[in-house]
């Protein structure tokens, strides 16, 4: 149970007896048990207080599935205690697998969690069913959230990255995992703290990464569901909640300070603007970070909007006439609504008309010409190659994403393949830009260069209604001897 809850009640009842309660006392203990925006749609609730009733709406007939009960010293209070064989039956109810999902607990390892899968939460039948189940995977895969049902792998996110430092053992960690319906965004926070987390398996034609719900199936925590039984939990467990609803950083922050009233979502503020780097000196219009690496939402001023205005995310530049001029802009971070939190940074317009540059000025493609045999040959092979692949390929699968039949048996392979781990849009990128810049190059013939325009405008239309191009036949080159 979070002990945050429990001792605001203990004071209140102290001041109660002694007749010391005043408007300005109920007034603090209220602030410091706010609600969470998604309170109302809380489906399950289980404090482990030496037993297993569910203290939410549903009331929900908890039992044992695997094991013997066991209890042990919680943050407050008790917690659950899995020791490697149990696991808990939380029956057949269709609300626990919510549209949408928040699950928020502290779990506590008994000893290091070593290279073993441990499950946390399990509302499926089989993997790749209908539901969802939260796991720690492996040794270097502390959390994986899996959605919905797929023929093969399902949609999952992961936070990748050291599991002995993720859930040290002997120390509780508190954790919230949320799923968007609408979006399929997936988020994971760390005591708190939004985490980086990847794309494991994406939602494809195969994988709709949406979140049904049945009644037949056994939902359970702390192992992999009875038709697998294994991948046991094995630590202490407190404080689990689920919810109908998609929690925001505010409400991670109430809930992580529930439970560690010492957590400072300022500090995490101030971290996301320390990492935020800004040129000293600028000449032309730039973009503005306006959210942090771990959530922070991050806004800015200027001290000088003659020469810097901004509005949103870009930052306009005016230059002065006459001589350089320095002003400051301002970022202010709140995370999760916390008070704010600003950085300064100091930065120098150069006069209109000033050139200067420690870097090489760009002088634009077209003006550049090739003289040299080698590089002239060079050229040409580029553009027969640019003029070789098809545009239609790179397409294969956005078709097939937007639920659109493709114009190609497959897509090119490689980094653009559309199964297994892949890197799909990379090569998609260089190939535009190859186009682009081919088309600024390309003087000898009118022809290709239209063609190469054509292919650049297949790739960049509306997925709808895009023509596949007949590439002509290719321009004679020459091979140095």
């Amino acid at each position: 149970m979070s002990h945050l809850a429990r001792n605001v009640a203990i004071v209140a009842i102290g001041s109660l007896i002694g007749g010391l309660m005043t408007t300005a006392a109920v007034s603090a203990a209220v602030a410091t048990t706010d609600e969470i925006s998604i309170e109302a749609s809380k489906v399950l609730e289980l404090k482990f207080d030496g037993t297993l009733a569910d203290t939410s709406v549903n009331a929900a007939a908890v039992g044992i599935q695997r094991g013997t009960a066991a209890y042990a010293a919680g943050l407050d209070g008790q917690a659950f205690a899995f020791d490697g064989a149990t696991a808990l039956n939380l029956g057949t109810p269709s609300y626990l697998q919510p549209q949408d999902l928040t699950v928020s607990f502290w779990y506590n390892p008994s000893v290091a969690m070593g290279t073993g899968e441990q499950v946390f939460a399990w509302s499926k039948t089989v993997y790749n069913s209908d539901g969802w189940y939260l796991t720690s995977e492996n040794a270097t895969t502390p959390l994986a959230l899996s959605i919905g049902p797929s023929t093969g792998q399902p949609y999952k996110v992961a936070v990748e990255g050291d599991r002995a430092g993720f859930f040290p053992a002997g120390t509780w960690t508190h954790v919230v995992a949320t799923y968007d319906h609408a979006t399929k965004a997936v988020a994971f926070f760390r005591n708190g703290v939004r985490q980086v987390s990847t794309v494991k398996h994406p939602v494809s034609a195969t994988a709709s990464g949406v979140l049904g719900s049945e009644s037949t199936s056994t939902k359970t925590i702390g192992y992999n569901g009875p038709n697998y039984n294994g991948a046991y939990l094995k630590g202490l467990l407190d404080d689990y909640a689920l919810f109908d609803g998609v929690a925001t950083i505010a409400d991670v922050v109430e809930l992580t300070q529930r439970g560690d009233p010492s957590f400072d979502p300022s500090a995490v503020a101030q971290a996301d603007l320390d990492a935020v780097s800004m040129p000293s000196s600028v000449s032309t219009d730039f973009g503005v970070p306006t959210t942090g690496a771990k959530g922070s939402t991050i806004t800015w001023s200027s001290s000088d909007e003659t020469l810097i205005s901004i509005e949103g995310g870009s930052a306009h530049v005016t230059r002065p006439e006459g001589a350089s001029a320095t002003l400051q802009l301002t970022a202010t971070a709140s995370y999760g609504g916390s008070e704010p939190v600003t950085r300064d940074f100091d930065i120098t317009v150069p006069p209109a008309g000033d050139n200067s540059s420690e870097y090489l000025m760009d002088a634009g493609l077209a003006n550049v010409t090739l003289t040299d045999g080698y590089l002239e040959n060079a050229n040409a092979k580029t553009i027969d190659y640019l003029l070789f692949l098809d545009p239609e390929k790179f397409l294969y699968s956005w078709y097939v994403q937007a639920g659109l039949t493709p114009t190609t048996s497959s897509g090119y392979g490689g980094w653009e393949r559309s199964s297994g781990t892949r890197f799909q849009g990379h090569f998609f990128g260089h190939y535009i830009s190859a186009l682009a810049q081919a088309y600024a190059t390309e003087r000898s013939a009118v022809a290709v260069q239209a063609f190469l325009l054509a292919n650049c405008n297949v790739e960049l239309g509306p997925i709808a209604t895009v023509v596949p191009q007949a590439p002509p036949p290719p321009p004679a080159t020459t091979v140095p001897g």
